[in-house]
């Protein structure tokens, strides 16, 4: 069954509607791609772990309107809150890395610009690109039934990164070197519900990097092998969905 997303705030959560309305590009996906008819049912969530079957009962390029049959509990999304701090790569990688991310429960993606990134972002191509990675979160996260539409933020700085993730419950820098702490030992140091990690550029951290990461936050080892930067968010984030009871 097709499952769409309402905006957060567009139902408070203290109210239980008769009917409710897709719009947008949704709406006109409905209509012109699936080519949606009266009676078919669809699943809209609402963002706040609400969720609502119902039968279409009008169609329109710009509003598609459901009559509610039923509100549940959206089950789809893990009790852990957790954001991916990821370098800037080349090519489609950071799109696998997005896409991957939110299949397996991220509810942030930060791409971080460090000093080995080959990738560089101007001005004039930045928001182009956030607004193509969140296209692809949120066709992500209705292909694999996610509650909400995981967030991709703007590129920030390595030490933005890491002042930011300093505000979370747990986080941590996954390194490929020395004075590493298993992710397995990692994970079981915290029972905090909002975790972030970083994931480094494909020619590692620089020195400077290390050298700021390992003051300020936690270094993860992600075992023996060297994995791809594109791999290495997939892992960890598997890791903290198992250790959290999320799959």
């Amino acid at each position: 069954m097709p499952k769409f997303f309402l905006s957060c705030d567009s139902v408070p959560a203290d109210f239980s509607p008769t009917t409710i309305s897709i719009t947008g590009n949704d709406a006109f996906h409905l209509s012109r791609v699936l080519r949606i008819k009266n009676g078919e049912v669809l699943q809209v969530s609402d963002q706040n772990r609400r969720l609502f079957t119902g039968s279409v009962v009008s169609v329109s390029d710009s509003e598609v309107v459901l009559s509610v049959l039923s509100i549940t509990e959206d089950n789809a999304e893990p009790d852990v809150k957790v954001t991916v701090y990821q370098a800037l790569v080349k090519g489609d990688k950071f799109d696998t890395v997005i896409q991957k991310s939110v299949e397996c429960g991220a509810c942030e993606i930060v791409p971080v610009i460090c000093e080995r990134c080959i990738v560089k972002i101007d001005d004039t191509s930045r928001q182009k690109k956030v607004a193509r990675w969140q296209k692809i979160a949120d066709e992500a996260a209705k292909q694999c039934g996610r509650g909400i539409l995981p967030n991709v933020c703007e590129p920030i700085t390595f030490r933005q990164a890491i002042d930011r993730m300093s505000y979370d419950g747990f986080s941590f820098v996954c390194y490929e070197g020395k004075n590493v702490v298993p992710i397995k030992e990692l994970l079981r140091s915290s029972d905090s519900k909002s975790i972030s990690f970083l994931i480094g550029p494909e020619g590692g951290l620089s020195e400077s990097e290390y050298e700021l990461a390992s003051k300020v936050t936690k270094l993860c080892g992600l075992g023996p092998r060297i994995l791809r930067t594109e791999t290495a968010s997939t892992v960890v984030l598997s890791a903290i969905m198992y250790h959290t009871d999320n799959l």
